[in-house]
């Protein structure tokens, strides 16, 4: 009887021993896997602050161009991106997002990372998309411009065998027929061009809307348009080989690129807009990341290979620093928003 009870007390003993020490080894591993994984997220986040605080930018950019390509946006943006990477030190990568006359591809931006790594070319449309189209999500307040690029006028074109030999042929021809105008994307300064033609000259042409410049030229060149409104880089090789002529140009003086093209003011028409092309980055980038765009950006404007690239094709630069493209930015905001109160636009109406 003592043996037994003997035996009892030494297996209740072992069985405890074996349970605490299999406690003890399971809250050393609980201990040593929380240790580890304090380790992992301490180094995660030792990780992202380094890439937050390191030089930016350490990967490549992408600038999204909101229409197709071949057009004036796209020409602007693919020439400055090939040399604005040489003082970014990244590579910038181009990517057409079309549709919506402009709205996908600028909601792409606006919604966007505020990151310094997603940019976007800011236009006219950008500031005043939210009085003309329906359901857009930005405003004017929804980008931050780095530099402005150029301004370009637009040109009404056509080819050399229409048979429209000047601004007044195709304005008599349009008071006696119908006569079609090509214009890329909806409310560009293209449109507000020909609403000031016809409204001073007492004629209505038939809008032809096409998703950006390049197919306009496309349908001019193949004869499926009278005219088209277009910008100068998307008309630039077919004006020099002779196949495309101007009728008009939206400055107050004649080019040196387009010499032989009469300005509207010349003709008798008070006309005068120009597109404006920026470089701007989503609200709400950090103000380091862009002082670094703006340096780099401003000297790739001021490089000669650059300018001469651009003048190539049929581009002038005319360069604004931030806060220069910021005070344009609200200039040109407070304009076309008269304009249009005047004009009684709303979203949706028809150019």
């Amino acid at each position: 009887m003592g043996g037994t009870l003997m035996i009892k007390k030494l297996l209740i003993a072992i069985s405890f021993i074996l349970v605490t020490g299999i406690f003890v080894a399971c809250s050393s591993t609980s201990s040593n896997n929380q240790e580890s994984e304090n380790e992992s997220n301490n180094n995660n986040q030792s990780e992202n602050s380094s890439e937050t605080a390191g030089e930016f930018p350490s990967k490549p950019l992408r600038l999204v161009v909101q229409y197709p390509a071949g057009g004036g946006v796209d020409v602007t943006a693919r020439l400055f991106a090939k040399h604005a990477e040489k003082y970014l030190g990244q590579k910038i990568i181009v990517e057409n997002i079309e549709g919506g006359s402009g709205a996908v591809g600028v909601t792409e931006v606006a919604q966007a990372n505020a990151d310094g790594y997603t940019m976007g070319v800011m236009i006219p449309n950008t500031i005043t998309d939210e009085f003309l189209l329906p359901n857009v999500s930005y405003n004017a307040e929804s980008f931050t411009p780095i530099v402005q690029i150029n301004s370009d006028p637009s040109i009404i074109a056509t080819h050399n065998d229409s048979g429209i030999e000047s601004l007044e042929d195709l304005v008599n021809k349009s008071k006696n027929e119908d006569v079609s105008i090509g214009i890329g994307a909806v409310w560009t300064t293209n449109d507000f061009v020909k609403l000031a033609l016809e409204e001073e000259a007492g004629i209505e042409m038939t809008r032809v809307p096409y998703q950006g410049g390049a197919p306009v030229t496309q349908a001019l060149l193949a004869g499926d348009l009278n005219v088209g409104t277009q910008y100068p880089a998307e008309i630039k090789d077919y004006y020099d080989s002779g196949e495309l002529k101007g009728l008009a140009i939206s400055t107050s003086k004649r080019t040196d690129t387009f010499s032989d093209i009469p300005t509207f003011k010349e003709q008798g028409y008070d006309i005068e807009f120009n597109i404006w092309r920026m470089i701007s980055v989503p609200a709400g980038t950090p103000e380091d990341r862009i002082k670094i765009l703006e340096e780099a950006f401003m000297k790739t404007l001021q490089d000669q290979a650059t300018i001469d690239d651009f003048e190539s094709s049929g581009l002038a630069l005319s360069p604004l620093n931030t806060e220069e493209s910021k005070t344009k930015v609200q200039e040109e905001y407070e304009k076309y928003k008269e304009l249009i109160d005047t004009l009684g636009l709303e979203p949706g109406a028809t150019p």
